[in-house]
């Protein structure tokens, strides 16, 4: 095991700001364009928190609502896992709370 320096903390804490500054700067309010996955970013997010991404995962084939992709065949449909890390970090703050999630996107 890699034993991390106080340099590679301060590195990481460092691109996890710069992604965390340039993902807000997008969330102008009423310019999102999500449409419904919004609620699936959301989903992930907790599930990611709570430690049942794997049956997210598999709600999220049951729940999608167009043709499914090639991928998805087997029953399991994944969203990009961006936004909903970062989502699973305000729920692990402050839960889930309608105003947190939707007040710096616009949608409310």
């Amino acid at each position: 095991m890699v034993k991390h320096t106080k340099r590679d903390w301060r590195m990481a804490a460092l691109v996890a700001l710069i992604i965390l500054v340039l993902g807000a700067s997008t969330l102008t309010p009423g310019t999102t364009t999500w449409g419904d996955d919004h609620a699936a970013y959301i989903n992930e997010g907790i599930a990611i928190a709570e430690g049942t991404f794997q049956e997210q995962i598999e709600r999220n084939y049951a729940y999608h609502p167009s043709e499914m992709p090639d991928e998805a065949g087997d029953g399991k449909l994944v969203y990009v896992w961006g936004y909903p890390l970062l989502l699973s970090l305000v729920y692990r703050v402050v839960g889930f709370d309608r105003v947190n999630y939707t007040s710096s996107s616009g949608i409310s």
